[in-house]
């Protein structure tokens, strides 16, 4: 298990250079927290599968990750994706992903992006003294 941001990330093989603060994780299975999120999302967001590479003040970059936040073994719903790119704070992009619901795969993207530097719908709806 490797701690990054205060997220436990876990995975069948984790590599770290100390000297860079680089790590890799294979096989990857964790859960970031709404906080690490900023808030950006309503609930957890679960991650597994393929690996992910980062260090410190740079991107975190991933390859054949499945994201949902759907916190069942077999979610219902997940967004399958060959490439990801975690820009914290500014934006997480996406290359070629699948929306997948109960198994099937309804339509593929070449890119999606999501913004992490907007409000939420759940911040513009319910926040005091707006009108």
């Amino acid at each position: 298990m490797l701690t990054y941001r205060g997220q436990a990330l876990t995975g069948d093989a984790i590599h770290f250079a100390p000297h860079t603060r680089a790590y890799r994780i294979d096989n990857l299975h964790t859960a970031l927290s709404r906080d690490f999120l900023q808030n950006r999302a309503t609930s957890p967001l679960y991650l597994s599968g393929g690996s992910v590479t980062g260090r410190q003040d740079a991107p975190i970059l991933a390859s054949d990750v499945d994201a949902t936040t759907c916190d069942k073994d077999k979610p219902d719903y997940l967004l399958r994706a060959s490439r990801i790119r975690v820009d914290p704070g500014h934006a997480v992009t996406l290359g070629h992903v699948a929306f997948v619901v109960w198994g099937k795969r309804l339509f593929t993207l070449p890119t999606l992006v999501i913004p992490l530097d907007r409000p939420c719908a759940e911040e513009r709806l319910f926040t005091p003294g707006r009108p």
